[in-house]
């Protein structure tokens, strides 16, 4: 779909911010090749807010619009909501610009990946057939050629977290004929050494002290890192905002784990420094 003026300027701005905070932070992004903006109704996609494929980033006309009544100061909308739709822009858009840059150097994406212990291979993991049969395809994530230590029943085991179907697509609308392809989606640990093995993370005893505490979101080390990235540049170091529909205020969520915010930043500082 074509982007209104008001759409673009939106976007224009909204890279303005990343660009100087970066300048901020005291880092600069690795990106290597043009960066190309997409707008899409969504409406194969589930209606997600975005995705990336090679140097393209895809954008829902959803959101597109609101950024743009955002950034023009609306009127119609309420001065929290309008406030939380430009946080939304720059979280979104950070989001997506970090999945191609680990797409295209790897020592970032092996540097960000190591900040949840995460560790690259020279190869991808062979899945057994019962999770093949399962594994959600994710154009974010297109190599599972790492892994982590995850403690389960007591001892250390290396896995690749990837994200499942808990049904097929089809006994999913069997049940619901409006079923969405993400419908019953979960993480699970996939062991090196027996690659046809699903374990739910809540097995691991020390998931979320590993992966960090920051969010929900983790459904590959990819996307985790991915909003924790975000973090840092939509939000700062000490939390987030949320806009709640109960009181139509916004609301300053604390991060959970804020010393993964700042290990990306002085990892970023280290090797990445302007």
């Amino acid at each position: 779909m074509d982007f209104t003026d008001e759409e673009k300027k939106a976007l224009g701005k909204t890279m303005d911010f990343i660009e100087a905070r970066c300048t901020e932070l005291g880092f600069r992004l690795p990106i290597k090749r043009e960066i190309v903006f997409i707008k899409t109704k969504m409406d194969d996609e589930g209606h997600m807010g975005g995705y990336t494929l090679n140097n393209e980033i895809y954008l829902s006309e959803f959101d597109t619009e609101r950024f743009a009544r955002a950034y023009q100061g609306d009127p119609s909308l309420d001065p929290d909501y309008r406030e939380y739709r430009v946080y939304i822009a720059r979280d979104l858009v950070s989001h997506e610009l970090f999945h191609t840059i680990t797409r295209d150097d790897p020592d970032f994406r092996r540097l960000m990946y190591s900040m949840v212990g995460s560790t690259i291979m020279d190869h991808n993991v062979q899945f057994g057939p019962s999770v093949q049969k399962m594994l959600v395809s994710n154009p974010d994530v297109e190599k599972y050629d790492h892994y982590g230590e995850f403690t389960i029943n007591g001892q250390k085991r290396r896995c690749t977290l990837v994200t499942v179907y808990s049904s097929t697509f089809a006994e999913a609308v069997a049940t619901n004929p409006e079923a969405e392809f993400y419908l019953g989606m979960r993480p699970v640990l996939v062991p090196l050494d027996d690659p046809d093995v699903m374990i739910p993370i809540e097995e691991s005893a020390d998931f979320f002290d590993i992966m960090g505490h920051n969010t929900s979101y983790v459904f590959a080390t990819e996307e985790c890192m991915a909003v924790n990235f975000c973090f840092l540049i939509a939000y700062g170091f000490n939390g987030y905002y949320e806009h709640s529909l109960e009181d139509n205020k916004l609301h300053f969520i604390p991060y959970k784990t804020p010393q993964l915010i700042k290990a990306i930043h002085n990892a970023l500082l280290e090797h990445y420094a302007r």
